[in-house]
């Protein structure tokens, strides 16, 4: 009995270790599936983050209040104070949807969030359309060809020279107006990144809130039936009559 126990031991070691790695890995496949909670190299979680960009954007979304207000007050013509109002209303709409997203991480409601990743998604779409349209305008833009007839008593040597220094302004002009636009399409293009970051921060956020509530509410419904199954009556089982027909 003893030898067949020891022969039998290297097949129970080889069955513990096998039960070790495939723990292992159910364990790794499960942190892979659960959403990430830290960021900017895990010193930072989700919930802090998405409030810090909340706050960010209250803040700008004021400042662009306050130069609209600025400019509504001061313009008379119909074309800004039309342009200013309709600034203001998206502005508002803008603030809206942060003030539902505080809401729903203070309240774990992830479903408050999804108006601000829409509107994070609006915003990513439209700093594409822009960043294309420069390089668009950069690479295949329109150039404008100038005729110039110059009618003057003065000798060609005068007239070549002045002609000269203004062909030179112009080139000068037209490759500032190239940097301008090459600065513009760099700007747009790095405020489209810094939203996609701030959307999956966003994401994650809701991701973190789902999977929260979802283990809250197991929990629960585990409570309860337990619970349950605890208070529950149990159940006569009404005696057997004997076989001979006698009273009990």
């Amino acid at each position: 009995m003893t030898d067949h126990l020891l022969q039998r031991l290297p097949l129970l070691e080889d069955r513990k270790q096998h039960l070790a790695r495939f723990y292992e890995r159910v364990c790794m496949s499960v942190e892979q599936q659960r959403p990430k909670e830290q960021r900017c190299f895990r010193f930072f979680h989700v919930k802090s983050l998405s409030i810090a960009v909340a706050v960010v954007e209250i803040a700008l979304i004021l400042w662009q209040a306050l130069v609209s207000l600025s400019i509504l007050s001061s313009s008379s013509t119909t074309h800004s104070l039309v342009s200013s109002c309709i600034h203001l209303v998206v502005l508002l709409l803008s603030l809206t949807a942060i003030t539902l997203l505080l809401s729903g991480i203070l309240c774990q409601t992830p479903m408050l969030l999804i108006p601000h990743l829409l509107m994070q998604g609006l915003i990513i779409v439209t700093l594409f359309g822009l960043a294309l349209f420069s390089l668009y305008t950069l690479f295949c833009g329109t150039s404008v060809s100038l005729r110039v007839i110059i009618q003057s008593i003065e000798t060609p040597a005068v007239l070549w020279r002045d002609t000269t220094r203004s062909t030179v302004a112009m080139e000068v002009i037209s490759k500032a107006l190239i940097g301008l636009l090459v600065i513009v399409t760099l700007c747009y293009i790095l405020l489209m990144m810094i939203n996609i970051w701030t959307f999956h921060i966003v994401l994650d956020c809701y991701r973190w809130l789902s999977t929260q509530l979802e283990e809250k509410n197991a929990a629960l419904s585990s409570c309860l039936s337990s619970a349950s199954s605890h208070l529950q009556p149990p159940t006569l089982v009404p005696p057997k009559c004997p076989e001979d027909g006698t009273d009990l």
